[in-house]
């Protein structure tokens, strides 16, 4: 479990340098780039997780700091501890995380669970479009087969132009698959729950998102039908947001949404360019945080705190410099310092040499290992 664990914080790490320098990047050419160019900078995100997963030396196991503890209880000879020391933590994360996606699961189960009417056919393969039982904002759900949800009275509510305005808009988000980009941002944040910058980064995301899908629906709109999608977000802001589907109504957004359709102007910036610009900032990123990498662990066997060490209350730490070869194992261990000395080195070398560690073929590398007694 205290894989699972570092694994998550390495994760939220990398995830927060990324989008610090994403937004950063973002804000400088915000009055430079259009809607749908800035919406394909997150782009970066999932390219910066991919190349740092196949990149050389990359993060296939979790890093350690240079000391491992040893803590002995007074009343006993010894202790053996497994680096398993985050399962409390662990849990306090997991736990959120699965708790998080079934909430999400159970919403989208009621939804397909509530008594619909299947309406017209749309020209698109595979994409049904259905009107709910209740008056939530128009949405699209799916991966495959994916259904654009309609609201209660939708043919009653909105005019025949305004229909067509929606189903294009919910289209556009399909064409563009926003809702896979929405899983997987999903996914992100249910890893970095407990990290507020995720959940603002999801935020803008979401943002760009909806303003991206406005400006490719209005390029496919005439001037005057401006107006009349602008009146449409209107109604629409009732909607309630959620987390997983792409929708078009989100309050918070609307004031921004129809001023942009009032200035929509000819698209500045090729998207492109944008996604081109992603790609070198992931490699980039991805780069960065490959060097220097720490010495990482794959398994460890703990040694025992000598006896006599230990009911006279001694303290202590060994210090190796070794090679590590192509299986991992530490080969040519030199004892480089010991405090107190011939006193914790037998036992310390005894442990070490069955340690493992990721295959590097590194010279040269150090670690220590720290007796400590527990108060």
């Amino acid at each position: 479990m205290s894989e699972l664990y570092l694994l998550i914080i390495q994760i939220n790490l990398l995830i927060s340098v990324s989008i610090i320098g994403l937004l950063l990047f973002r804000y400088a050419l915000r009055l430079r780039l259009s809607s749908v160019s800035l919406y394909c900078l997150w782009s970066a995100i999932p390219l910066i997780l991919f190349f740092y997963s196949i990149w050389p030396n990359g993060a296939t196991s979790y890093t350690t700091t240079p000391f491992h503890s040893m803590v002995l209880k007074p009343s006993l000879d010894f202790a053996v501890i497994s680096t398993e020391s985050f399962p409390i933590l662990s849990w306090f994360i997991v736990i959120p995380m699965i708790s998080l996606v079934g909430f999400q699961l159970v919403q989208l189960f009621s939804l397909y669970r509530q008594p619909t009417m299947v309406l017209i056919n749309v020209n698109e393969k595979n994409v049904q479009v259905r009107e709910q039982s209740s008056n939530n904002s128009p949405a699209i759900f799916g991966w495959l087969s994916p259904t654009i949800w309609l609201p209660k009275h939708f043919e009653t509510i909105y005019s025949v132009e305004q229909q067509r305005i929606i189903i294009l808009h919910e289209l556009t988000h399909w064409k563009s698959r926003d809702p896979w980009s929405n899983c997987f941002a999903f996914l992100l944040l249910c890893i970095g729950w407990f990290n507020p910058l995720i959940w603002f980064a999801f935020k803008t995301f979401r943002r760009d998102q909806e303003l991206a899908c406005d400006e490719r629906v209005c390029a496919k709109l005439p001037r005057r039908a401006y107006s009349n999608y602008a009146q449409l977000l209107l109604i629409s802001a009732t909607g309630k947001p959620d987390l997983l589907t792409a929708h078009c109504a989100q309050p918070s957004l609307t004031k921004e949404r129809i001023m942009n359709i009032k200035m929509m102007k000819q698209s500045k910036g090729l998207p492109l360019l944008s996604l081109l610009g992603s790609v070198i900032f992931a490699l980039s990123i991805s780069a960065m945080s490959q060097v220097e990498s720490e010495t990482t662990v794959s398994s460890i066997v703990n040694p025992l705190y000598p006896r006599q060490a230990a009911m006279e209350g001694v303290e202590g730490y060994v210090k190796f410099k070794f090679d590590i070869d192509a299986s991992g194992a530490p080969q040519n261990i030199e004892i480089i310092e010991a405090q107190p000395t011939n006193t914790f080195e037998a036992e310390a070398t005894k442990a070490f040499t069955q340690w493992r560690f990721k295959p590097e073929g590194k010279k040269g590398a150090q670690y220590t290992l720290e007796f400590k007694l527990q108060p």
